[in-house]
Formats: structure tokens, sequence, C-alpha cells
């Protein structure tokens, strides 16, 4: 059946393609009398053909913005988007971009849920990064969205680990703990033995102010997430205050720095220098592992539970106890130096 004047057609170009269906629609004659076609897309087969003319019959889109790339439509959306983010949000997003760019030469609106959920299972490294992944894949297709490309929100579809499975680790050993002492001082070996004697979370370690360490009194401020977690004092243990001390620097904003005093990511941290040092002595470990054995090190210790919380920055789940009991920073002290691996 022939189609109706200015809907369009599909026509099966010759020689050997893998898309030989072209889908197209005159859009005028030039001097020669010949039609002018626009090109809505290629297909492999007839009925893909049909149904595309049909979906752009019943919404016409931009033919010039559905051909944009991925490449393309990152590069918009890192210029009218990604610059008006946190600046720690942008690093982590830029890292997951290296590893979807594989696929950059391809349309957008061609790349299906498999192809995002690819590059998430791909990703080397742990829950947070493909989580981050996951979220870029979201704010390319609401972008998408923003610029009347045609598609179905496949971001929507994908998944990637819990921040929470990640973390069903085992704590580090004693065995282990030695070992990392034994190794040669450095900002690798120095950073995961703070960790170990601190329980600090990754994003509230990176996120340390200098103006927040208090060498006198012998305490960290600091802390993220919950009311419970933000702002706690949590104290320097004995055996890491020279390590504190050697990181301190007046002149800087961040205790856990770069050489250049540049900040940190929650992803160089883990990717860069956690894994990697833990990988050279054999063990495997992610960052939340050190939180879970100060943890575990203080309830074998039967440490106050109250001042256990307060460290780690949980809420106590007995009302008694969080309502009626008041610790002094010394109670904390004291609580802090039962870790003792």
């Amino acid at each position: 059946m022939k189609n109706p004047n200015g809907y369009g057609s599909v026509v099966k170009l010759s020689g050997n393609r893998r898309k030989p269906f072209v889908v197209r629609k005159t859009t005028g004659f030039n001097e020669k009398g010949h039609p002018i076609y626009m090109v809505i897309g290629y297909f492999k087969t007839r009925e893909e053909g049909m149904k595309a003319l049909a979906d752009y019959n019943h919404d016409p889109y931009d033919v010039d913005q559905a051909a944009i790339t991925l490449d393309q439509l990152h590069e918009l959306w890192v210029e009218k988007k990604l610059s008006k983010m946190a600046g720690s949000t942008q690093k982590n997003l830029k890292s997951s971009w290296k590893y979807i760019s594989k696929l950059k030469d391809m349309k957008y609106r061609e790349i299906k849920a498999a192809h995002m959920q690819e590059c998430i299972d791909s990703y080397p490294y742990g829950a947070s990064g493909k989580g981050t992944m996951r979220a870029l894949w979201k704010h390319l297709d609401n972008f998408a969205i923003e610029l009347d490309i045609p598609i179905k929100r496949y971001a929507d579809l994908v998944h990637a680990p819990s921040y929470e499975t990640e973390n069903e680790r085992v704590p580090f050993t004693d065995a282990e703990i030695e070992t990392i002492w034994k190794q040669e001082p450095g900002f690798d070996r120095d950073t995961i033995l703070i960790l170990l004697y601190t329980g600090w979370r990754i994003t509230e370690f990176r996120n340390l102010l200098i103006e927040d360490v208090n060498l006198e009194e012998g305490t960290i401020k600091g802390g993220v997430k919950t009311n419970a977690g933000k702002n706690r004092v949590v104290p320097i243990h004995s055996k890491i205050r020279p390590l504190i001390e050697k990181f301190y620097d007046k002149d800087q904003k961040y205790l856990i720095r770069y050489e250049d005093g540049k900040q940190i990511s929650d992803g160089s941290y883990r990717n860069e220098h956690f894994k990697p040092f833990l990988s050279r002595l054999g063990f495997d470990h992610t960052p939340h592992d050190a939180r879970h054995t100060v943890r575990t090190k203080l309830d074998e210790k039967k440490a106050n539970k109250k001042c256990t919380d307060m460290i780690l920055g949980h809420k106590t789940k007995d009302v008694g106890l969080r309502v009626y009991t008041h610790k002094t920073i010394q109670d904390l002290k004291d609580t802090i130096e039962l870790i003792d691996y």
C-alpha cells in the first residue's frame, strides 16, 4: 500500500549494508525538479523503518538533534550542567566518563540499556564507582529529554550494586594491620592506618578540614550523612598522632590532599591509593572495611556503647542512652585508646 502524500517512505539501498533501509521524507525540490530528502534514520529491516516513520509522523522531532552522538551530548552536558555541580560530584562524574566514552561515537538514541549496563558491570572497582556511572547515565538521559532527543530513558532500567552490599565485608585482621605498619611510611600506608584508628567514612575522611583538627585537644571534628554523624568529634589515637601531625599544615585547607593542596576524590583515593597499596600486600578490602574493623574491635573490647556510636556517627538505638547519657571528650579518648591491634 502506498503511503499518503507527505508521509515519507522507506527505501532499500543497494550494496551490502548493515542497515540497508533508509527512512526519509521529501522536504522540497531543487531547481531541476529533483526531490530534496530529509533522512530520519537507517534500519536493518523494512518493518523497523516503517515503525520509525510512523513514530516520527506521530511526534516529529529534530533530526539533527536525534543524530547527536554520546560524545557530543556529553560535551554539551558538561558545559551546561556539570559546571553547576559541587566540586566533588564533578570529579566523580568525570571519572565515570572515562569508562563509558568507549561508546562516544554512537548516536545517543541508539544506546540501549544493555550498553549502559555493560559499562557499569565492567567497571573494575567498587559499588561506589558503579553507582556514580549509573548516575551519569541518568544525567545524560535527563539532558537528552531537555533537548527533545527521542530516547526511551534506558538509564531507568540499569542497576548498580548498593553501597551497603559492597560493605558486607570482613574486617582487617590484626596480622594484616601489623603488616601495614611494617611498610615504608607514605601517603597510602599512613592514610589507611588513620582510617583503621578512627573509623571515618571515606567521604568524611577526604573532607576533613585543617581548621577542624585540634592537636592541643587531640581531636578532629567532621562527619556527614546523618545528624548523628555530622560535626562529631573523633579523638586522635596515640598511635596515629605522628601521622596526623605529618599531614597537618595550617596553610592548607584539607588534612588529606594532593601535594598541590587540591582535594582528593573518593574514586581517586579508592582506586589509585587504597586498593593498589593493599593489593600489593595480597589483601582485599574496601575503605569501609576499615570502619567496620574499628567497630568490631571496640565491640570486642566491650567499649561503652554510647561512646562507640558517637565516634562512628551512629544514632544510638537505645532511647535511654540517646537522651540521658552525656559523654565527655575524655570518655571518647578512653574509648578510642581501646583499639589495639
